[in-house]
Order: C-alpha cells, then sequence, then structure tokens
C-alpha cells in the first residue's frame, strides 16, 4: 500500500498485531457470562491493549491524492480526484451523463 503514510501504516500493523487476541479474548467472555470475576479481568485485558488496535482506528485514503476524506471504498479514490479523472476513461464503466 504505497498511498498509506508513515501513521496509517502504524496503526494497520497495530490493527493486525492485535486482531486474533482481541477476538480471542472476547470469545471467551461470551462462553463465560456467568463468571464474573473472570469478565472483570477479561475486560481489564482489553483496556490494556493500546487504543490504535480497534478495527475503527485506520482511515481509507484516496490512492492518488492521500486524502482522507470522502474516499470511495469501490475505487480506493476521493470523490474530488474521481470528479478530475473520471471523463478522460481511468476508471473503467464510468462515464459523465449528460442531460
Amino acid at each position: 500500500m504505497k498511498y498509506l503514510n508513515k501513521e496509517d501504516k502504524k496503526t494497520r500493523e497495530i490493527v493486525n498485531k492485535f486482531f486474533n487476541l482481541k477476538v480471542e479474548i472476547k470469545q471467551i467472555k461470551l462462553l463465560n457470562k456467568s463468571n464474573s470475576e473472570l469478565q472483570n479481568s477479561l475486560a481489564l485485558k482489553l483496556l490494556k491493549l493500546p487504543r490504535a488496535s480497534g478495527l475503527t482506528r485506520p482511515k481509507n485514503r484516496c490512492i492518488l491524492s492521500c486524502k482522507g476524506r470522502a474516499v470511495l471504498r469501490r475505487f480506493k479514490v476521493s470523490h474530488t480526484t474521481l470528479r478530475e479523472e473520471y471523463p478522460k476513461g481511468v476508471f473503467p464503466g464510468l462515464y459523465k451523463k449528460s442531460f
């Protein structure tokens, strides 16, 4: 992913590193609902993990302009870049509507 800056790369690495651990802890928590002491200890383990380990932390960025806002997931491009580039035929299947 060349279009990601250093901070985004670091965030995605942290998410990948702790993803399996978070899933395991949450599964154990779901299986042992009756044991409140275990529930509390697992909740503390989840709290001790880094903040950036959540799945919602990484930010989608435009491939061409590296903007972080209004990124269309299908093309991985920001809205403004898409408007500039689609008349040139960069994106197959997209064409300008005429009324």
